[in-house]
């Protein structure tokens, strides 16, 4: 159990008993640079997955691909949303901006949710690497071995096993309200949370998960490549007429998929090296009151690559499904043709 009635307070005061390593001045200075790309890809990111969930709910769910991308945008959306929320209170706390009421440990809130949907993130890119594989391998079969039953089956568990240990930990914290401040303003406080139970079930039910997943994702996609190749050499052997359909959209999907799967890995490369350091180097140990102020340093750095790998998904998919690039093109026009008929204004 941790009390964290004062954890904003001395985190805010450089007076505070507890020196830490990164000073709260250069701590201010990061978190505003940190937190301002944050937010923008987080702004960013919200439209997108937007764009993404209505354009993939309307291609429909005949293809286990779609199925997939549906539920990677729709939790990118989610997370882009936290992520917002996140660099505002950052912000505040960084004193680039002011908020009405004093959210510093909401923050350890949005902690359970972001790590418990970056796992079903994970797990979603992880089955769509694997299948791709399959459907290099053995083409015939993996259509009876990935039906739309089991994909949905196999997405909807992981949320469903997430969504639990969410409800877990929020049920586990007691928060209050203070009354105002100094400065006139009310303070959220975490005063009570079960830490040995937190850490245990986010790491055994969410980060193991995700390493996993992720170790999982770069073999899978190396696999891919390489299976790729070998295939595309076997099929230029069989007669043009015959091939020529199999042949492109197989090599759509693979780079689809490849694509997804390389800003995925590239994005969280440094949350990984991150934490090694931080648990490899015991003065950098993330739970030591001393490094808190460079654990929310580093926690919006890594962030920040994360909101932009749910962001730049779209641009993937815009260059490599034509599908996915006419129906985009259809919705933007229907949405300027509503714009002139509302407002009277030209829409190159």
């Amino acid at each position: 159990m941790l009390n964290f009635s004062k954890l904003s307070t001395y985190l805010k005061n450089e007076s505070s008993l507890v020196q830490q390593i990164v000073p709260i001045p250069l701590r201010n200075l990061f978190l505003k640079i940190n937190c301002s790309v944050l937010l923008l890809f987080a702004l960013a990111g919200i439209p997108n997955n937007i764009l993404n969930i209505l354009i993939f709910r309307k291609l429909g769910f005949n293809s286990n691909i779609n199925i997939h991308f549906l539920f990677l945008s729709t939790i990118d959306l989610i997370c882009a949303i936290i992520y917002a929320c996140v660099a505002v209170i950052m912000l505040d706390m960084s004193g680039l901006i002011r908020l009405p009421v004093d959210l510093a440990d909401a923050i350890y809130l949005t902690a359970i949710v972001l790590i418990s949907l970056s796992t079903i993130g994970s797990w979603v890119t992880a089955i769509i690497s694997v299948e791709r594989c399959c459907s290099v391998v053995m083409p015939v079969k993996v259509k009876h071995i990935f039906t739309r039953k089991v994909t949905i089956c196999l997405n909807a568990g992981m949320v469903i096993f997430q969504m639990a240990i969410i409800t877990v930990n929020v049920t586990s914290l007691k928060f209050r309200v203070n009354k105002p401040l100094n400065d006139g303003r009310l303070q959220v406080i975490l005063v009570y949370s079960d830490d040995s139970l937190y850490i245990a079930l986010l790491f055994w039910g969410a980060s193991l998960i995700t390493f996993i997943c992720m170790a999982t994702v770069v073999v899978s996609t190396a696999f891919l490549g390489t299976a790729l190749r070998q295939r595309e050499r076997w099929l230029e052997s069989l007669p043009f007429s015959a091939n020529l359909s199999t042949r492109v959209n197989n090599r759509k999907v693979a780079r689809t998929v490849v694509a997804i799967s390389s800003i995925y890995i590239t994005c969280s490369i440094p949350g990984v090296v991150v934490l090694l350091v931080l648990f490899a180097v015991p003065t950098l140990n993330p739970f030591a009151p001393a490094a808190e102020s460079l654990s929310m340093v580093l926690s919006t750095f890594i962030q920040s690559f994360l909101a932009f790998s749910g962001m730049a998904n779209i641009f993937v998919y815009l260059n490599m499904n034509s599908k996915y690039k006419e129906y985009f093109k259809n919705l933007l026009c229907f949405v300027c043709a509503q714009s002139r008929m509302r407002y009277g204004s030209d829409c190159s």
